[in-house]
């Protein structure tokens, strides 16, 4: 059962609202991890699928990717036109479940953070699934690593007072798994490693503007050096037919 489902559709609203200016302050981690892994350029059509801030999405949009948004929640929705009132980045509502867009519409699907409040694999697959007929090339599902023990801690002691943090870790066998089982044709699958301490680097943009570039080089290529006991996330890659 998904986090929404327990905790109704209003309430999940507010607490995501709640969250949403912290994650849009933090660096879009994701978008610049898929813009290195990807080499994403302004040929590609990208969409982000359950994409809360949808901060990654928007931040490859500045750089020129074709890239769009999207996301189930109206009050998300509604929170974003209003912090960004002359954007041309395009939000849609969009249920993930059964996606509007035609087949192969996007060269790249992803999310980050989705999957972790599925409690069922047959929910993940019937997502994996949809999420693969909308891509052309490549799915991509990041989600929190079971094997960063001191991360899962964390997140159980956070739960106790704030829902958003009460997620499901997976671990890159349960991925596969998953894919495997899901039925989907696909070219290959690779785990990735994604977040971790090396992200502390980021800190070096507040107070070194110009040092932006190199630090958003540099870290995204770093993640693979880093033991998956402290790394942050599992990145999923579907490269497909």
């Amino acid at each position: 059962m998904s986090s929404e489902k327990l905790l109704g559709k209003e309430n999940w609203s507010a607490t995501w609202v709640r969250h949403m200016e912290a994650y849009l302050a933090a660096p879009p981690r994701c978008g610049i991890w898929l813009r290195a892994k990807l080499r994403l350029g302004r040929k590609d059509r990208v969409l982000e699928c359950a994409g809360g801030s949808c901060r990654d999405s928007r931040y490859l949009h500045y750089l020129g990717v074709s890239a769009i948004g999207s996301d189930f929640d109206e009050k998300t929705l509604q929170y974003l036109c209003a912090r960004f009132p002359n954007d041309k980045f395009q939000v849609v509502k969009e249920d993930a479940y059964s996606l509007s867009f035609e087949a192969r519409s996007y060269d790249v699907v992803f999310h980050n953070g989705f999957w972790p409040y599925f409690s069922e694999n047959s929910e993940i697959q019937r997502l994996l699934v949809e999420q693969c007929r909308v891509a052309a090339k490549v799915a991509v599902a990041i989600v929190h690593n079971k094997s960063n023990k001191a991360l899962v801690k964390r997140f159980t002691e956070l739960a106790k007072s704030d829902a958003l943090y009460n997620l499901r870790f997976f671990d890159g066998e349960e991925l596969l798994q998953i894919v495997k089982s899901s039925g989907v044709r696909y070219k290959r699958v690779s785990i990735e490693r994604f977040g971790g301490p090396v992200d502390r680097i980021y800190a070096l943009e507040r107070k070194f503007v110009a040092l932006s570039p190199l630090v958003r080089w540099v870290v995204p290529r770093l993640y693979r050096f880093q033991p998956w006991s402290k790394v942050e996330r599992v990145a999923l890659v579907v490269e497909l037919p």
